[in-house]
């Protein structure tokens, strides 16, 4: 059973077992209701009976025969009945609930007042005390009219009943399938995604219930998924490309020099080659790992406290030791407090990573200019500063900057993989910071970190 039946089944059942109950109800209250009117009907006109009974010999004859038309005589099956102390009637009329009028009798005069019942016939007796004697009147008489009501609101509440069920039905319908609509949208457009067309996105309502958090919840999943497929593509491209040149190179010069003997020299200039393309090849599959490693956003990383200016400090110092031409100065910020340290939690290795990178990116395009780099700590936020005087780039390529293995045009004379800032803006967003770059093609470029003291990883 799909949701819209088991929505309508359900509200159906509802709303059916409050009408069944209600109108058990209603119909209880208004026979109940009904039957007591007619017993404190008859009452009344026991009542009656005795005081013109009793008291017709002092009202004029012709007055005593409009009362009795009037007011004795009028009810549905209707008898009256009067009894002396011997329990002889004096009505002279035999009474329909003989059988039972010796024992009734005397349990009226027991209990001077009772309600009693024979199928539709519904009976008071009294017990009256007159100066001429106590004696026991018992009405009698068929409530036709409030029979013939009470008949007639079960039927009623009967239609009603199935007219509201119909009518429940078809609302329910109605509301399933308009709660239920967006959903059926939803699972036809996740049926049309497939890995081709991952930029597919789910409609989002303006309404802030379940369902839009559904969408923007799976929304937000096909977005890494698909830059997930995307650095896989991208992966796959340039593996393809950079990895065969290094490769095709190595095999190319051990045929050579496998050809024929060679000389001494000739033999160091061939390893010299196959030094240098397996020293590319381990820089890309390092870069590829460490890509690897950065790019799982939400994953917990192991963290514990980092001392930021000095993972800065030899950041730079093995910079001087793999590059020793390289000219970097660095300039420390004061604090605000002297109460704030310049620690946090974070993860070293991934961090030293990042500012590895962006500091090796300002020496290699400057031009064996002087790079500059600066920290500060202001009210416990970490700024780092990474400034050259190089080549720079164009707004254009600045959008681009952070996709892995892209690089400049103007770039592509200097070695590199183009991973560095895709490694370096994963390792940022993962201790929940920013990096943000700002650059000018001719004049250099200036990369800043902001990292925050008192955050968690």
């Amino acid at each position: 059973m799909n949701i819209r039946r088991k929505i309508t089944l359900i509200y159906s059942l509802i709303v059916g077992t409050i009408l069944i109950l209600s109108g058990v109800y209603i119909y209880s209250l208004s026979k109940n209701y009904s039957r007591q009117l007619f017993f404190t009907r008859l009452k009344e006109r026991a009542f009656v009976t005795a005081n013109i009974y009793f008291e017709k010999d002092e009202l004029n004859p012709k007055l005593y025969e409009n009362i009795q038309k009037e007011f004795l005589h009028s009810l549905e099956k209707e008898d009256i009945q009067i009894y002396d102390h011997e329990n002889q009637s004096l009505t002279g009329e035999k009474s329909e609930n003989a059988v039972i009028q010796a024992s009734m009798i005397e349990k009226i005069r027991k209990e001077k007042y009772f309600e009693f019942e024979d199928g539709q016939r519904q009976s008071v007796g009294i017990y009256y005390e007159d100066n001429q004697g106590n004696f026991v009147i018992i009405t009698s008489a068929v409530d036709a009219q409030g029979i013939e009501k009470i008949n007639y609101l079960k039927k009623v509440l009967v239609i009603n009943f199935f007219l509201t069920i119909i009518i429940v039905v078809i609302t329910g319908r109605l509301i399933a399938n308009q709660l239920l609509n967006p959903l059926k949208e939803m699972i036809d457009k996740v049926n049309e995604i497939r890995a081709g067309n991952l930029h597919l996105r789910l409609k989002e309502t303006v309404n802030k219930d379940e369902l839009n958090a559904l969408g923007v919840t799976f929304n937000q999943m096909l977005l890494r998924l698909e830059k997930t497929f995307e650095t896989q593509r991208q992966f796959i491209h340039y593996a393809s490309h950079e990895l065969k040149t290094p490769l095709t190179s190595i095999i190319g010069k051990v045929d050579v020099v496998l050809n024929k003997a060679r000389t001494e020299n000739e033999y160091k200039e061939a390893l010299n080659v196959i030094l240098f393309e397996a020293e590319r090849l381990n820089k890309l599959t390092n870069g590829l790992l460490a890509l690897s490693r950065s790019d799982f956003e939400g994953e917990k990383i192991s963290t514990k406290q980092v001392e930021i200016k000095e993972l800065l400090k030899t950041a730079i110092t093995d910079i001087h030791s793999h590059i020793p031409q390289s000219r970097i100065d660095l300039k420390v910020g004061s604090q605000e407090s002297p109460s704030e340290s310049w620690t946090m939690n974070a993860n070293e290795s991934m961090l030293y990573s990042a500012f590895y990178n962006c500091i090796e990116n300002a020496i290699k395009f400057s031009d064996k200019k002087t790079v500059e780099v600066e920290i500060e700590n202001r009210q416990n936020c970490f700024t780092i500063r990474i400034s050259d005087k190089g080549i720079g780039m164009d707004a254009k390529d600045l959008e681009n900057i952070f996709k892995p293995f892209y690089r400049n045009p103007s770039a592509m004379k200097y070695p590199g993989s183009g991973l560095g800032l895709s490694i370096t803006k994963n390792v940022i967003t993962q201790h929940k910071g920013t990096i943000d770059v700002d650059s000018r093609t001719g004049e250099g470029t200036t990369v800043t970190i902001r990292l925050s003291s008192d955050q968690t990883s």
